[in-house]
């Protein structure tokens, strides 16, 4: 009986889709029709198109719609998941566990996230009750391989909210061609399983911002710097995000045949909290000109201890290509130094996320048990420090060195082998 019951409110379901859709679709043709600009027969093939294209949809939206009712519990629940209280020293210590170094840089980030995850429990504790708080996006600075994708990984795994990486790089105006800063967003949304209360706790990491720089020589509209700052500027402090972007066709022909409007289809930006990173490579010499002056003559020691001591400032973004409505939403500003040998170190010896975990899983594969020796870690992050690459350098290093190895040893039969530090100098050697 239940059986049956279902059978016929799935029929009764698929006649009211089928009735509904045909009303889009004639709707569809009136208005194609109705604007004069097509012939009969391309206007007749196009409403064919989007007959198919919609049935194609509703069974899609159906198909959806039964998922999301099947793990309806498991979507209602991740606003749920938010702790009681974040604690910044707890979140500051799970990065310890990844990042070796950085310790002020790991400090303020535990503090921000903290903050936000914070004001997030109490907002939806409070209901609508007035809060002082105001959001504090992010602006990383550091070079190449000091840690900073990284750390923003671990975060958001230590929070367990939606987070987006994205880069900056392949942003441009809107209305042009490229992607639109506004897509994040809405990456976000799906990242959250199309549950805007959860999308909107969310984080958005920028990667490459530093990009987005505008140059003084650039001819002509600048329409991937300057331009996608301009369309940031909304998005870092509040506005809606229309879900379904303006070059949608499908989504705008929807739109016409709606009646009455609806906020269902936008998502908020106000609790969203924006994190941009990048080298910004010279800023530290913008700074130390600000500060210090043109290096003229002899310097002292006075002079050059200073210099060392020189923090990137609001003002030397802007002297590096940033607009300064741009730079002023970005309250929290943070900068990562390179990484010493000691600290390369420090990362392959006892960081969770160390590259050896890699090479000891990938050489596990063919049945060798790998050990890699503390003096052969110790050569490893030196020959690391010949490279410009931070972190990233240790992989670079290891694939010389271990790539013929695993060649050769690759046999499938068990067996055991040792890296030590003349392992890694013959390789390092024969390769200069």
């Amino acid at each position: 009986m239940h059986q049956e019951d279902e059978t016929s409110s799935l029929t009764d379901e698929t006649i009211e889709d089928g009735s509904a859709r045909d009303k889009k679709v004639t709707s569809a043709s009136n208005i194609v029709f109705k604007t004069n600009i097509l012939s009969d027969d391309m206007a007749s093939s196009l409403i064919d198109l989007l007959e198919t294209k919609m049935n194609d949809d509703s069974q899609s939206e159906k198909n959806d719609s039964r998922r999301k009712r099947s793990t309806s519990s498991h979507l209602t629940s991740d606003s749920t998941l938010l702790k009681d209280l974040y604690i910044p020293s707890e979140a500051k210590a799970y990065l310890d566990r990844f990042i070796l170094g950085q310790e002020e840089a790991k400090k303020r980030m535990a503090i921000v996230l903290c903050d936000h995850l914070n004001y997030i429990r109490h907002n939806k504790n409070n209901g609508s009750k007035t809060s002082h708080y105001v959001k504090q996006n992010v602006l990383l600075h550091g070079p190449s391989g000091s840690g900073k994708t990284y750390m923003i990984k671990c975060l958001a795994e230590f929070a367990k909210i939606p987070f987006i990486k994205s880069d900056a790089t392949k942003f441009t105006e809107s209305g042009y061609i490229g992607s639109d800063v506004e897509d994040t967003v809405r990456q976000l949304y799906d990242v959250a399983n199309e549950d805007k209360e959860w999308a909107e706790m969310g984080v958005v990491f920028l990667d490459e911002i530093d990009k987005i720089a505008a140059r003084a020589s650039k001819l002509g509209r600048d329409v991937g710097g300057r331009g996608v700052q301009s369309s940031l500027l909304k998005l870092l402090e509040e506005t809606d995000v229309v879900l379904k972007p303006a070059w949608d066709m499908q989504s705008q022909i929807k739109s016409m045949m709606k009646t009455g409007g609806s906020n269902d289809d936008t998502i908020n930006t106000k609790n969203i909290l924006f994190i941009g990173s990048g080298v910004f490579e010279g800023i530290d010499e913008i700074a130390h000109k600000r500060v210090i002056g043109s290096h003229y003559g002899f310097l002292d020691q006075d002079r050059i201890d200073r210099e060392k001591s020189v923090r990137v400032e609001s003002q030397d973004f802007i002297s590096f290509g940033f607009e300064t409505e741009c730079i002023g939403r970005f309250p929290v500003q943070i900068g990562m130094h390179e990484l010493s040998k000691h600290q390369l170190y420090e990362i392959l010896k006892y960081s969770e996320g160390s590259i050896i975990n890699h090479y000891v899983e990938t050489f596990s594969y063919y049945n060798i048990e790998l050990e890699i020796t503390d003096c052969a870690m110790k050569k490893v992050a030196e020959y690391a420090t010949h490279f410009d690459t931070g972190a990233r350098a240790l992989n670079q290093v290891f694939e010389t060195c271990l790539s013929h190895l695993k060649y050769d040893w690759a046999t499938g039969q068990a067996s055991k082998r040792l890296i030590d530090a003349s392992v890694i100098q013959s390789f390092w050697e024969e390769r200069l």
